[in-house]
């Protein structure tokens, strides 16, 4: 048995796998190279209950500029496309490897 002698989990990390995943898949349909404006709003409706999930635990303190920039995403990818068209990971990615 595979939980043999694991203690089962709590409901609080259920819930928090559960948004997780739901987190998972925004960026799977953020990062697709085709988009769909209504897998789009699925997108944004799921970012933004993981911004209100972060801040009814931890307080909006911890809303970084990340996570609110994050909202704005999907409007960008209705603007200019699919993401993998304009991000900038490998430019930011060779400024790392340069810096060090």
């Amino acid at each position: 048995m595979l939980t043999k002698g694991c203690e089962q989990p709590t409901a609080e990390f259920n819930e928090n796998w559960a948004e997780g995943e739901r987190v998972f898949f925004s960026c799977k349909i953020l990062t697709s190279r085709e988009l769909q404006k209504s897998e789009l709003n699925e997108a944004f409706t799921k970012l933004v209950n993981m911004n209100k999930l972060i801040e009814g635990k931890y307080g909006q303190v911890k809303i970084s500029p990340n996570l609110h920039l994050c909202l704005h995403i999907c409007e960008c990818a209705l603007d200019y496309g699919p993401l993998s068209s304009f991000w900038c990971f490998s430019f930011e990615r060779m400024n790392g490897i340069i810096g060090t």
